[in-house]
């Protein structure tokens, strides 16, 4: 009879606490309509819980006097006032979690201290504060002995934990790389040369999306790796979430039988192409047959610029070397070359310049060149450079402050552009075959004020100024359309009139004659 008794108190107490959970169930989802999200809502509800819970004890459940009165469930004082109990103890480990959460785990407290709290960690704390008011619900309410419990617990921990060796160690290992802090959650990270987004943490592996080697991200792909591998590679973290910088890393063999000076400076001159000077470190090492290794360190902003930077780069960097006659060392060419052939590996590399002829019937259909006869053009040319750029090659860039020389496309195309606040690209123009540009650095001695990078393989005629001087005595007409040309485009960058008016310190000069004069005397 007692043990009936027993288990229809038990039943009659989850029954009351089960009706009890559904309500608070039901204030939950309604704080969710209400937008009120999760650990936020958890405390308010398991507070508003516990003080109506509270109150009904002191009260000596008055709800139980309706029941017997209008019902026949026959529901005890003694279940009522047990399940109450349990709740209220759960309701006071719910809000003990909950306010951990909310005040201590989440956003309010990180965004200040710009560091996350390990998942693992705030899970294995919530599940410790509620075992620990389950077995003190256990003892004071149920009147249950918790020492044979936790003895026997004990022995199982220990048989539980000797026979999942492996994937205890594989969670302590998360625990431990998730306290350090440095792994985060969307951080791009690269393990054995392998790049990827850190995507997810969990007490048995992270997850990473993988990146291309130019960038792309693979979203139909993911690496599981486990957390006692991660836990003992090398991993370098490329770029912190919410950070825009990502840092690019590598390094160019140079052969002893090149100028070092020489190949410094192109290769700094590329670097800058992509990253400011003040993201840029260069380090020269080299051993006792004096071979060089130049390694180098930039931050790129953003995965555009990044995929960019990959595609072009060490193409770039190469071809640059071979024009300029240095030798590539170990490095390995983009291009297939025919080893045993006799010509160089320029010629090759370089298809066939244009003819002369065509040069000059090309310079013939341009403005500021139509007033040239034959023989003077023949001269400008001779004292001018052709040179062949391959595809996403910059012919020149805004942070490279050199080659001021006049640039006329003679075959290819290419396309401007300018660096926004940002640190991206933006198209401004495009050029064709017989288009100038670079006309506001030859004539004032500016820096540029654009990028102009091709679109496919490329010719471009180089006119230094020492070229075009004599030629302005004879035809004084070149440098009038030259000061008016530039004055036509002053609307197109007024800033930067503005700044050459302030520097020279001239204000009430009409433009055209402004350049005419500072063309004049650039030239002399």
């Amino acid at each position: 009879m007692d043990v009936a008794l027993t288990v229809r108190s038990l039943i009659q107490t989850g029954a009351v606490g089960i009706l009890i959970t559904l309500l608070a169930i039901s204030l939950h989802f309604l704080l969710y309509l209400m937008k009120v999200h999760s650990s936020k809502s958890k405390l308010i509800t398991s507070s508003i819980l516990a003080i109506i819970l509270l109150t009904g004890k002191y009260l000596n459940y008055p709800v139980h006097r309706i029941l017997n009165k209008f019902t026949s469930l026959g529901i005890t004082h003694h279940s009522i006032d047990n399940a109450v109990k349990a709740l209220i103890w759960l309701c006071f480990a719910t809000l003990i979690t909950s306010s951990l959460n909310y005040f201590v785990w989440e956003d309010n407290v990180n965004q200040l201290q710009q560091k996350s709290t390990p998942k693992l960690l705030v899970t294995l704390i919530n599940i410790t504060i509620h075992a620990l008011f389950i077995m003190i619900i256990m003892r004071t309410v149920f009147n249950i002995n918790v020492s044979n419990i936790l003895a026997a617990s004990g022995v199982g921990a220990f048989i539980l934990g000797w026979s999942a060796k492996p994937t205890l160690t594989e969670f302590f290992a998360g625990i431990a790389i998730q306290m350090g802090g440095k792994l985060q959650k969307n951080a791009i990270i690269s393990i054995n040369n392998d790049e990827g987004i850190l995507s997810d943490f969990n007490w048995r592996s992270i997850s990473i999306t993988p990146l291309t080697y130019n960038g792309k991200v693979l979203n139909h792909e993911v690496y599981i790796i486990p957390n006692s591998k991660l836990q003992s590679q090398s991993v370098r973290i490329l770029r912190k979430p919410g950070e825009k910088k990502i840092r690019l890393e590598g390094s160019f063999f140079i052969s002893p039988y090149s100028d070092l000076t020489i190949c410094q400076k192109i290769i700094k001159n590329a670097l800058l192409e992509h990253a400011t000077e003040d993201s840029i470190c260069l380090t020269l090492s080299g051993d006792n047959r004096g071979n060089y290794t130049i390694s180098y360190t930039i931050m790129v902003h953003g995965l555009k610029n990044k995929v960019f930077f990959n595609e072009s780069f060490e193409k770039s960097l190469i071809h640059r070397f071979i024009k300029n006659s240095q030798p590539i060392g170990q490095t390995r060419l983009p291009w297939t070359i025919d080893e045993k052939s006799e010509q160089s590996i320029m010629t090759q590399c370089t298809p066939e310049p244009p003819a002369i002829k065509n040069i000059l019937q090309l310079l013939n259909r341009i403005d500021i060149f139509k007033a040239l006869d034959e023989e003077d053009l023949a001269s400008l040319i001779n004292q001018s450079t052709t040179e062949y750029f391959i595809i996403n090659e910059y012919i020149f860039h805004e942070r490279v402050k050199e080659d001021y020389s006049l640039h006329i496309l003679l075959s290819g195309k290419a396309d401007a552009y300018q660096i926004n606040n940002n640190r991206n690209r933006v198209k401004v123009d495009d050029f064709k075959m017989e288009d100038y540009f670079g006309l506001q650095s030859f004539l004032l001695d500016i820096p540029h004020r654009i990028s102009v990078l091709t679109k496919e393989g490329a010719w471009c005629l180089k006119i230094p100024r020492e070229a075009l001087s004599p030629l302005l005595e004879t035809y004084p007409q070149i440098t009038e359309s030259l000061g008016r040309l530039l004055a036509e485009r002053k609307d197109e960058d007024d800033h930067t009139l503005e700044e050459y008016r302030q520097h020279h310190q001239v204000h009430n000069e009409p433009t055209s004659e402004m350049f005419i004069r500072k063309i004049k005397a650039l030239f002399k």
